[in-house]
């Protein structure tokens, strides 16, 4: 029965996310400069060492890694270099984000609160809107609940997911400065 809710919800939240995607594309300034970035990897070879400019209300702030530029020239690669393939790829992490939502709110309080989790998070229109464009902060939410994920089994003895855990947490520095902030949380509970 669970199962049945989870695979409705994802359908239907990937109607929300999909319906008219390729008329309301959002592909302007940082998109359309980190796009240009990307394809410049795979087309010109120009390989970047630095990510996108983090800003700060003060001004600029520095820059994060460059990672984020590496996994979309991927992704335009394989989608012809269109903006819609940006678009997609972000749709379609969102909706893994969906399920993780349901088994971290699962493992940490109960199925009733994973279902309701990731039925707050498929439907809740900030959630929605970012999953169709592509920016390099909207990677933080999969990001972010696989750390979760990874530590409540690590937590439990279960070493393996060690990996997952750092990594997701090199990445979450590299996708936006908000992802520093789960540094503190992890030297605290380790």
């Amino acid at each position: 029965k669970t199962a049945i809710i989870l695979i409705l919800i994802i359908l239907l939240s990937s109607f929300f996310r999909l319906y008219k995607l390729e008329k309301y594309l959002h592909f302007y300034n940082d998109e359309a400069d980190h796009a240009r970035i990307a394809k410049e990897i795979i087309t010109e070879g120009h390989f970047v060492l630095i990510g996108p400019s983090a800003i700060s209300k003060e001004g600029h702030f520095g820059y994060l890694g460059p990672v984020y530029y590496y996994i979309m020239s991927a992704v335009y690669f394989v989608g012809s270099y269109k903006p819609i393939s940006g678009a997609m790829f972000t749709v379609f992490l969102f909706l893994i984000s969906i399920y993780f939502c349901y088994r971290v709110g699962k493992l940490y309080l109960s199925e009733n609160a994973g279902i309701f989790s990731a039925f707050i998070f498929a439907f809740a229109y900030l959630s929605v809107y970012n999953s169709r464009w592509a920016w390099n902060p909207h990677l933080l939410p999969l990001v972010v609940l696989i750390i979760l994920y990874s530590f409540y089994y690590l937590f439990r003895g279960k070493t393996k997911y060690f990996y997952p855990l750092v990594i997701c947490a090199a990445l979450a520095g590299q996708l936006h400065s908000t992802g520093f902030l789960i540094y503190p949380a992890l030297v605290f509970l380790f």
